[in-house]
């Protein structure tokens, strides 16, 4: 990253100063790693310290800035392993940094456990904590530290947060992790995990029902370079796995849960979901029987249309594919719809209407309400038009 100061200056006694432009101009001075990196801020006639990180990842800075610059020259005074730890991480550089110079323990922490003490930073800070109480807090036991961050205990969490892998270490992965931390339990299928990339935390977040199963290995090695690429890729085929689910369960699976928890890849979980699907489409035209009969269709089915006979039916239909069909079942009954299911070439559900006594095609959808093809929509018409009719689509 590019630094954007009007003027850096690297003093002979080991300060770096920085003057920053609008639209908040300020002027910092940060003390050499030997003094503990405390940042000052100058007012009006002299410097006084600042306590609140500045925000500024000066590693990265200096990385991408030309050699022989001031902030290289400070940067280079940092000890090797404190610079290497602290780099992950963008938010909260400096403060990491700081306590990693001012004290043992601070040290021990950024190089054992440094999202740990990321994590009681960031808490620290917005609850403006005395130096004397962030002193004592580094210094107590790290399982001590997360319980009373967490409200865990937990010496296997503190290994957990050691293979997490940030991508930006920015303000964005800080609340995903807390998050998770908060609201998940997941965290325990993964302590086979080497690296756990923060964007599975993510996803596990808003799709918990994948935790344990097989498929986190391909989520975790998707190519991610911010915390949400990994929801941004897999929200599309998280609704093949709920679909696959309901399969199993409307053919009585008992193992199903398990079943899908094997599988490794959504390719994977795609070639179950046909399988199970082919078995339904092999049983009665019925996925579910019930007492609640529909007044009769006015056009039978076929080899591969079949009428929806009861309500019963109909909302097993409705969950299988996962679309509002069953809320026309007070429209069946007074005889305004009739509803049917296409097994083939696609699985889709057809609503067919009468006017007067043409039939008209009404609704025409694949699950999750996905428009069929071309292929689905000639056989529909040529079964009504076996049947003596020729529908237009509604």
């Amino acid at each position: 990253m590019h630094l954007d100061a009007t003027t850096m200056e690297f003093t002979s006694a080991g300060h770096l100063i920085l003057q920053l432009p609008a639209p908040l101009p300020v002027r910092l001075r940060y003390a050499p790693w030997e003094q503990g990196m405390r940042v000052s801020l100058w007012t009006a006639k002299d410097w006084a310290e600042e306590r609140l990180d500045p925000g500024l990842p000066l590693l990265q800075a200096a990385a991408s800035n030309p050699e022989g610059t001031a902030l290289q020259g400070f940067v280079e005074r940092i000890p090797a392993r404190p610079k290497t730890s602290a780099r992950r991480y963008r938010y909260l550089q400096t403060s990491m940094l700081q306590w990693s110079a001012r004290t043992r323990s601070g040290a021990e922490l950024l190089e054992q456990a440094p999202t740990l003490l990321w994590l009681l930073l960031d808490k620290a800070i917005r609850k403006q904590w005395s130096d004397k109480a962030i002193a004592g807090m580094l210094s107590r036991r790290r399982a001590d530290t997360l319980l009373y961050l967490t409200g865990r205990r937990s010496e296997a969490m503190v290994k957990f947060l050691n293979r997490v892998a940030l991508c930006q270490g920015d303000l964005t992965e800080l609340h995903t992790l807390k998050r998770f931390l908060r609201e998940s339990n997941a965290w325990q299928s993964m302590t086979h995990f080497q690296r756990i990339p923060i964007h599975l935390l993510e996803v596990l977040r808003r799709y918990p029902e994948l935790a344990g199963t097989q498929l986190l290995r391909e989520i975790a090695d998707l190519k991610a370079t911010h915390v949400l690429d990994g929801v941004t890729q897999i929200r599309h085929a998280f609704p093949l796995w709920r679909d696959t689910l309901n399969l199993g369960t409307l053919l009585n699976i008992s193992d199903a849960p398990q079943a899908l928890a094997h599988c490794t890849s959504f390719e994977a979980v795609q070639r179950l979901h046909d399988r199970w699907m082919n078995r339904l489409n092999r049983r009665s035209h019925l996925i579910t029987a019930g007492r609640n009969l529909f007044p009769a269709p006015p056009i039978p089915g076929n080899a591969v249309i079949h009428p929806i006979l009861t309500e019963e039916d109909l909302r097993a239909e409705g969950v299988l594919m996962n679309h509002c069909v069953a809320s026309y079942a007070a429209r069946v009954r007074r005889g305004e719809s009739y509803l049917y299911r296409l097994l083939q070439p696609q699985r889709a559900t057809i609503e067919i209407r009468l006017t007067g006594s043409k039939p008209v095609i009404g609704q025409f959808k694949l699950a999750h309400n996905q428009a069929p093809d071309d292929a689905s929509r000639a056989v529909v018409h040529q079964w009504l038009r076996e049947d003596g009719h020729a529908a237009p689509d509604s």
